[in-house]
């Protein structure tokens, strides 16, 4: 118990850092379009809006190769 109780602990405060960048890394951009607005003409909120939309098809990519969606069965 006593070796694997710090493989946990590490593993769960690398999970805390990760979710924590991704998070920060995802809000700051959303707070600056919301408070900017959408529709206002900034360059800025026009990439992060069209990142937003990549990340978004890149995520479905992801989700489907995981759960092996256009995968042939042999």
């Amino acid at each position: 118990m006593s070796i694997e109780t710090p493989d946990i602990f590490r593993q769960r405060m690398q999970l805390a850092f990760v979710l924590i960048l991704v998070t920060l890394t995802i809000a700051l951009p959303i707070w600056y379009v919301f408070k900017i607005g959408i529709s206002a003409d900034d360059e800025f909120v026009k990439t992060v809006l069209i990142g937003s939309w990549t990340l978004a098809i890149a995520g479905a990519g992801m989700a489907y190769s995981q759960i092996g969606l256009g995968r042939k069965v042999s």
